[in-house]
């Protein structure tokens, strides 16, 4: 479960362009500008709920 999360998480970041710390802030500074019906917007949404999940997941199977 957790290596299919992994997966979704990367292709959800490659779609996003996130590749590293840089690219995260310019990606954040692009959702503030976006409009309510902009794709990347609940690209980034996805991403953060499954970024959430993997790490409740594995914290709940390292306890």
């Amino acid at each position: 479960m957790v290596v299919a999360l992994t997966d979704v998480r990367l292709l959800l970041g490659e779609r996003l362009g996130l590749r590293t710390d840089d690219d995260a802030d310019a990606l954040q500074d692009r959702l503030e500008a976006a409009s309510e019906d902009d794709p990347q917007l609940y690209l980034a949404a996805y991403y953060d709920f499954m970024t959430w999940l993997q790490e409740s997941l594995t914290q709940a199977l390292m306890s």
